[in-house]
């Protein structure tokens, strides 16, 4: 079964597992949320209007407020609602139209302020003390597409609900998975486009009075005018005579019809027909540092699985959009169609479906697997099969017990049917990938526009923006605190709870696990709980300043409840930043001062090469390689000094004493040793060995800018040689600057800093030439090179 909330709070080193596997989905493959959401509503107003005869003036412009995930939407009533873990309503709206706490208390009071003091007067099925002895089966709802994960619903049933039966009906889902038919769960980003426009009908239906009108009636109307071809029922009349639950019901249709595997097959529907003429709109293509990542995991033996709902054709075409035509080949197995939460917590489907061989990219099933097979693609399956495959297929250089079960991480985004299913029924650990937390950890950092991992920062500055006005509306999914408050147990949301009791960690996107140095550490769970977002909430008095300035302030004062209530309040708090901002900007300043001097110091003792003669060259080059030992350390305390992540965000403060140290220890190679400094040999001597570019490095076009500096001053030392009658050195050093020049001019060099330096060495080539040259006419060249 799955692991005990304690052993779950040990170290969870992903190095040491036999198995990552991923979600598809807004796990492994991120969606420009902004665009796919506005992809979606657009879909489902042209469902309605075109197939239900909605009315389409009754939808305005995108309520980005509802795109909230956890919000669960009453049917009875009408109402939306966001619950905290023991079924306190935190917020709620009507439609639009926000609810406030006396009109809340109104609707769902207590017994004992109803004045039900005897449970037996009300429904049993909210009454039950035992879960185990209610019945459950599937929801009368339509049937969902298989990707959006439709769940075990308990029966619905139209008596008031009380806040000690919301209670009950959170612990369902927290222990079991189980959701109520009287509501629908807001949960993935597929269906979270939906609420807004099911809030823009309740208001239309209360608008034109609907409630006086039945759902047979309504029913009723709409059959008469298919079955006759009669045109005599008008939008505006079908909307009259709609209830809440008819709503819904055209919701969850809506969802059918985009979302139905037949549609991605032929190119059909609203939904996929833009997604298939615009894939890069929505689809976001998988960083470089993503993708190394997961080929170093498998070089380490760690072997990766695809575990997802959606069917070949779809999941096919989304790898080849985000990671490309060759995706196969960075998994180790691909399970389509898995028909997720079942394949985890059904018995028979754990236990006897077959697996089916793929037939290419199509949606259809191929013959049945006798067996599995590492690099295999195979639709639906069991649970038990899989495990019996992993046991057989070890992470060799973990050294694990073979008689336990193997150690297998999930990622999924789906907090019930990916994380809470798969840790309650198997012996995987899960990770909740939740997008969102890009607000709970503002610190985005400013990358170089060139960097790789700019877009990744350019995602979640987009992304962060968007939850914007659902924030106002509805608070964080996940409640901000500082490290060992406990508050946060009171107040955590329903959905926040689940993560919280069934994730061993959670991230807002895979990217985050790029730049973790210890997994072993930074996903540690404490006793507290869950570590979101690396490891902690971060304080917000410690938090940086991230994206732009105007974006940070607004999430900042979400974060700490504070509000924008005037000019002077929001500079306040602004000056407060800017004031931590420029201290820190003026420590890296003094350092920077003194690295500045070692530097001068060591061109001082390096300019004499131009007045010794060859043999004597070693006396300046051991001089500054000892001062070079000094500048090391100096490195090393900017290096500590530089908070982590923010290289690109203060590295005009250093650029040019990296640059000049770089030409400075070129110089000392070339003198000492006749050839050219490499990349690797200037981050030994400086004491910038690492390679991470969220960590302080030797940037590559630093790099190259220090060597670009070489030839002038070469140029120089050949004309001087000549001066002390050296005259082999001149033609050592022409060769060298001829042979380092065509070494650049193999560059596909943009129009830069760079770029216009390189420009320059074509004069020092000129130049050295010309010494050796004249040397050559009057006889004085040697002719060696070497």
């Amino acid at each position: 079964m799955a692991d005990s909330s304690q052993s779950r709070a040990h170290g969870l080193d992903l190095d040491a597992c036999d198995w990552l596997g991923f979600d598809l989905d807004h796990t492994l493959v991120r969606y420009q949320v902004p665009e796919l959401s506005e992809l979606i509503r657009t879909s489902f107003i042209d469902f309605l209007v075109k197939e239900r005869g909605y009315n389409k003036e009754s939808f305005s412009a995108a309520h980005r407020q509802f795109f909230a995930r956890g919000l669960l939407f009453d049917v009875t009533e009408g109402n939306f609602l966001k619950l905290r873990a023991d079924g306190y309503i935190l917020t709620a709206s009507h439609g639009t139209q926000p609810l406030t706490r006396e009109q809340i208390t109104a609707i769902y009071p207590s017994r004992e302020d109803f004045g039900v003091g005897d449970t037996s007067k009300v429904s049993s099925a909210y009454t039950e003390s035992k879960f185990s002895d209610v019945s459950i089966h599937k929801p009368q709802l339509p049937h969902l597409p298989t990707h959006i994960q439709p769940e075990t619903r308990r029966e619905r049933h139209r008596c008031r609900v009380f806040q000690e039966d919301l209670e009950r009906i959170c612990h369902w889902l927290l222990e079991d998975g189980v959701k109520d038919d009287r509501f629908f769960y807001f949960s993935t980003f597929f269906d979270m486009p939906g609420a807004g426009v099911l809030a823009e009908v309740i208001d239309t239906i209360d608008a034109n009075h609907s409630k006086h009108s039945t759902l047979q009636e309504v029913a009723g109307l709409q059959t008469n005018a298919v079955t006759t071809g009669s045109d005599d029922v008008s939008p505006k009349l079908i909307e009259k005579h709609l209830t809440y639950e008819h709503a819904l019901t055209d919701l969850i249709d809506a969802l059918e019809h985009n979302f139905s595997p037949s549609q991605f097959g032929t190119r059909s529907g609203h939904f996929f027909t833009q997604l298939l003429a615009n894939p890069h709109q929505y689809v976001c293509q998988v960083s470089r540092e993503l993708r190394s990542w997961l080929r170093a995991k498998r070089m380490a033996g760690v072997r990766l699985f695809i575990l997802t709902n959606s069917h070949v054709d779809f999941a096919s075409f989304l790898m080849e959009t985000s990671f490309g035509e060759n995706w196969e080949a960075e998994v180790d197995l691909t399970i389509f169609a898995a028909r997720k939460p079942a394949f985890f917590e059904n018995q028979q489907l754990r236990h006897q479906a077959p697996f089916f061989h793929t037939c290419g990219k199509r949606a259809v099933v191929g013959q049945e697997a006798a067996d599995l097979k590492l690099n295999g693609k195979y639709v639906h399956g069991n649970y038990i099969m899989l495990q019996e495959f992993f046991s057989n297929h070890r992470n060799l250089n973990a050294n694990s017990d073979k008689s336990l079960s193997p150690q297998v991480v999930y990622f999924g985004d789906h907090l019930t049917g990916d994380v809470l299913a798969a840790e309650k029924n198997t012996s995987w650990r899960s990770v909740a990938v939740i997008e969102e937390l890009v607000t709970i950890h503002p610190e985005v950092n400013v990358f170089k526009m060139d960097s790789p991992t700019c877009k990744v920062a350019y995602a979640d500055s987009k992304m962060a923006e968007f939850l914007l006005d659902s924030l106002d509306r509805w608070g964080h999914l996940i409640h901000p605190c500082d490290e060992g408050e406990l508050k946060h147990r009171a107040n955590s949301t329903l959905f926040e709870a689940i993560v919280r009791q069934h994730a061993a960690f959670a991230i807002p996107h895979l990217e985050v696990l790029v730049h973790t140095p210890s997994p072993m550490h930074i996903f540690d769970v404490s006793s507290n709980g869950v570590g979101l977002y690396h490891h902690k909430y971060p304080s917000i008095e410690k938090t940086t300043f991230p994206l732009r300035p105007s974006l940070y302030l607004k999430l900042l004062l979400k974060l700490t409840g504070k509000k924008m209530d005037s000019s002077a309040h929001m500079f306040a708090w602004f000056q407060e930043h800017a004031d931590a901002e420029q201290a820190k900007r003026e420590a890296l300043k003094e350092i920077t001062k003194e690295i500045e001097l070692t530097v001068r110091e060591i061109e001082r003792s390096l300019q004499r090469c131009h007045q010794l003669p060859a043999e004597r060259l070693n006396e300046c080059v051991s001089e500054a390689g000892e001062m070079f030992v000094r500048l090391k350390e100096q490195f090393a305390h900017l290096a500590s000094a530089v908070p982590q992540g923010q290289y690109y965000r203060y590295n005009g403060q250093w650029r040019w004493v990296v640059q000049h140290s770089v030409y400075l220890a070129s110089l000392m190679i070339f003198l000492k040793e006749g050839r050219a400094l490499t990349l690797e040999n200037a981050q030994k001597i400086l004491g910038v060995t690492s390679n991470d570019p969220m960590e302080f490095h030797l940037d590559v076009d630093d790099f190259l800018m220090g060597l670009c500096s070489l030839p002038s001053e070469l140029t120089r030392l050949a004309t001087n040689c000549v001066t002390m009658g050296d005259f082999a050195r001149p033609l050592v050093i022409s060769r060298f600057i001829s042979d380092l020049y065509a070494g650049f001019k193999l560059l596909n060099l943009k129009n830069d800093g760079l770029r216009r330096k390189f420009d320059s060495l074509k004069y020092d080539v000129k130049n050295a030439e010309q010494v050796v040259y004249d040397l050559s006419i009057r006889g004085l060249s040697t002719g060696s090179t070497d």
